[in-house]
């Protein structure tokens, strides 16, 4: 492993934080970045409104219930 720092959205921090609960946030996006990468769904299209449908439908799909 290798550690890393990035600047985040107030925001998206705390979403992440909340996210990450009892694992941490840096699991939460550990786990969040591998599964955009392990994504079935290939989202390379030259259409912004496609790719932005197929990126919504992930982002859905993997959202705890």
């Amino acid at each position: 492993m290798r550690q890393s720092a990035l600047r985040l959205p107030a925001d998206l921090y705390g979403r992440l934080r909340e996210a990450g609960g009892d694992r941490g946030m840096g699991e939460e996006i550990r786990k969040r970045l591998q599964a955009s990468f392990d994504a079935k769904v290939e989202t390379t299209t030259d259409d912004p409104k496609t790719r932005q449908l197929l990126e919504t439908l992930i982002d859905y799909a993997e959202t705890p219930a």
